[in-house]
């Protein structure tokens, strides 16, 4: 069985691990990774968005949500973070050169499996996954990666070739061999959940008394803009009022429920154009694409509802950890021209800077940016067996690079003394176990992030942020979490201090 050959040990990983398995079965949890694309941090119900989003927000009602949660501020980047636990400056996105949370999880006594999107040149089957379905790429047409099928017109693409994976198998979206993986009905939200869903009934089956780790990617909201009419149609008319309204009435929720406190949370200058200043027709032309984009988010919750059945009808539902998460904020990139089936097949449209002002509330930026549009997003947790207190805010600054060090921790494994021949290796950061088990925060890590230009240090509270590598800026987010005012000149000392520690982090890693 797969399941037995998986169990030895990998080339070169040692790793020591505590099974944990009492009489009465497993008592580690099971684990769910569910990570989304170009989300913004007000998009979620849960975080101040009108978005329909109820099954995300019963886990965070049921659950810990994180204030402070950042990323690499592009797609990437942030999964080389989330899956090896380190910076993407030291670590490959291109052949995942480290351990990988399949890895060692696999050698915690789990079983592992992947559905969705890796963005990455590998797959994962052999990063180690036990099973792994999707796409191998940034991203593809929601309804057909593949070729134009009959009776349908050609499907909106970007100009290059994409992988697509199923277990062994890689392939070209556009080879003729591979079509009837796209068939008519076909859509990336679905196809993944689907088979995510396929995996647990295997889990359930084999009854092997060891838990499951499941990593569900999706590509929504990622352009193309693309969603199921019936979805797209719950917000006809909600984006009529434009982006100052949206974005207000947001901001206004996030207050309410406590999730930013106006004094030190405010909302920061909008970038958005002027809503009036637009003719009718191109308001009506704008207000569609936020509808597409609220539609595709929609579908996820929809589907993360199923999952969540799933796990309740398998009885797994209590001792399952659930970590939710983006890879970055939305996207700024904008369509130039925006036709009436906005949402179909045969578009690829992108949401926008202007609305993405309004996705990421209250923050300033978007997706590819150091600042907190780009780089900070949502992370809800939720485990009924093991959260203390749910139902609370966080207020600790993690990163995805945590992740690996938490599960690290609950799973019982210890990171390899050595990887393919190669030994020395350091994961990036610390557990955040503290914030499940609600203990009181008594170390926080200093955050690092470098891409490109883009790059930015977190250390007690202070963000010294760039974006050219050059001209930085410095915010104190204790104080003020939206980086309106630069305290660079004010504080020289500690511009030159943080700046000195993050060019040191950069020497060491290089």
């Amino acid at each position: 069985m797969r399941f037995q050959k998986r169990c030895l040990c990998i080339a070169g990983l040692l790793v020591v691990v505590t099974l944990n398995l009492g009489a009465a079965g497993q008592t580690k949890p099971n684990i769910l990774l569910i990570m989304v694309d170009d989300m913004g941090y007000s998009d979620l119900g849960c975080y101040g968005g009108e978005i329909k989003t109820p099954n995300i927000d019963s886990l965070a009602e049921k659950g810990v949500r994180f204030r402070r949660f950042f990323n690499n501020a592009k797609c990437g980047a942030s999964r080389v973070s989330l899956l090896m636990g380190r910076s993407n400056y030291e670590a490959s996105q291109g052949n995942y050169n480290n351990p990988t949370l399949g890895h060692i999880l696999q050698q915690a006594g789990y079983h592992t499996y992947a559905s969705g999107k890796n963005h990455s040149t590998v797959n994962l089957i052999d990063k180690g996954f036990d099973h792994y379905y999707g796409l191998r790429d940034g991203m593809c047409n929601h309804f057909n990666p593949g070729l134009q099928r009959e009776g349908e017109a050609v499907p909106g693409r970007k100009g290059r070739t994409r992988y697509w994976c199923d277990e062994g198998l890689t392939f070209d979206t556009q080879d003729p061999k591979y079509q009837h993986y796209f068939p008519k009905g076909f859509y990336s939200t679905d196809a993944f959940t689907d088979k995510g869903l396929e995996y647990l009934d295997e889990w359930e089956k084999e009854k092997s008394g060891h838990p499951f780790f499941l990593y569900l990617a999706y590509t929504a909201p990622h352009y193309p803009l693309q969603a199921w009419p019936k979805d797209i149609a719950k917000y006809k008319g909600v984006y009529d009022a434009g982006y100052q309204a949206v974005r207000q009435a947001r901001y206004q929720r996030q207050v309410d429920m406590g999730l930013v406190d106006p004094k030190q949370c405010p909302l920061s200058p909008p970038t958005y154009a002027d809503w009036s200043e637009m003719s009718a027709e191109e308001q009506a032309e704008q207000a569609k694409l936020m509808e597409v984009h609220a539609a595709m988010i929609d579908c996820v919750d929809q589907r993360v509802g199923d999952v969540l059945q799933k796990l309740k009808t398998m009885g797994a539902y209590e001792n399952t950890l659930i970590l939710f998460c983006s890879d970055n904020g939305a996207e700024k990139v904008s369509s130039r021209k925006i036709p009436e089936n906005a949402g179909e097949v045969d578009t690829f449209l992108m949401v926008g800077r202007n609305w993405s002002n309004v996705a990421n509330t209250p923050h300033r930026m978007d997706k590819l940016s150091a600042y907190n549009g780009g780089s900070r997003t949502p992370m809800i947790l939720h485990w009924p067996n093991g959260i203390r207190n749910p139902g609370r805010f966080a207020d600790k600054f993690a990163h995805l690079y945590n992740i690996m060090p938490t599960f690290l921790e609950l799973s019982g494994a210890e990171y390899p003394e050595s990887f393919n021949g190669v030994s020395g290796r350091k994961i990036l950061g610390d557990s955040f176990a503290d914030v499940i088990y609600d203990k009181p925060i008594k170390h926080q890590d200093t955050i690092y992030m470098n891409r490109g230009g883009q790059a930015f240090i977190i250390d007690g509270g202070w963000k010294l942020v760039t974006e050219d590598g050059k001209t930085w800026s410095l915010y104190n987010l204790n104080e003020e979490e939206t980086e309106i005012t630069d305290l660079s000149k004010q504080q020289p000392e500690r511009f030159n201090t943080l700046l000195a520690k993050y060019k040191g982090w950069i020497d060491s890693v290089k």
